[in-house]
C-alpha cells in the first residue's frame, strides 16, 4: 500500500502562513508556490473558505487561521442552476446554493454571464454547463436577450470588466 504524502508547498499552505504564495487561477485551479494543488478535498475546502474583505482583498479563513490569497478571474463559479417558485438558484463552487440576484446580472465582452453572490461581496460566473441549463429560460425580443424567471424579464449590461460589476452600477 502506497502512503499519500503531502508535498512541502501544500503542507505550508495548510499551515496558513501569511508569506505563502497561494493563488487560484481563472479556471478555478489552486496553486501553491507554483505547484498545482490537485487534492479534491483541499481544493473544495479552499473554495469554501474563500471570502473578501472590505478592501476587496480575497482571503481564506477557517476556524483557526486566515491568509490572503490571489484570485485570478471570478472568485466563484455557478456550476448548476435550478428555477423554482419564481426564483433562480445557483449551485456555487464553494458547495453552497444561493438565490441569484437577477438585478446584478451582467455580461462580459467574452459573452460569459456574471452575478453578485455572497451578499454582493463576490462575483460569480456561470460555467458553460450552467449556461446550457439557462437556455430553458432565455428569450429574445426587439429589446434583445433576456432571462425570464417567473414574471420577471431580466436584462443585463455588457461590461468591459464584469468582475467589477458592483462598482459599475
Amino acid at each position: 500500500m502506497v502512503e499519500a504524502k503531502v508535498k512541502e508547498p501544500l503542507h505550508k499552505a495548510l499551515e496558513f502562513k501569511s508569506e505563502i504564495d497561494l493563488r487560484r487561477d481563472a479556471q478555478g485551479r489552486w496553486w501553491c508556490e507554483g505547484e498545482e494543488i490537485t487534492h479534491r478535498g483541499i481544493c473544495a475546502a479552499f473554495d469554501a473558505w474563500l471570502d473578501r474583505d472590505e478592501d476587496g482583498r480575497y482571503f481564506l479563513k477557517n476556524a483557526i487561521s486566515r491568509v490572503y490569497v490571489q484570485i485570478e478571474g471570478p472568485p466563484l463559479f455557478a456550476r448548476g442552476v435550478e428555477v423554482r417558485e419564481g426564483a433562480m438558484w445557483a449551485m456555487l463552487s464553494d458547495g453552497t446554493k444561493e438565490q441569484v440576484n437577477l438585478a446584478s446580472l451582467r455580461q462580459g465582452e467574452d459573452g460569459r454571464l456574471y452575478f453578485d453572490a455572497r451578499e454582493g461581496r463576490m462575483s460569480c460566473v456561470f460555467t458553460d454547463e450552467a449556461m446550457a441549463a439557462l437556455s430553458d429560460w432565455l428569450g429574445e425580443d426587439e429589446e434583445g436577450v433576456f432571462l425570464k424567471i417567473g414574471e420577471t424579464k431580466a436584462r443585463w449590461p455588457v461590461l468591459k470588466d464584469p468582475l467589477d460589476g458592483q462598482k459599475a452600477r
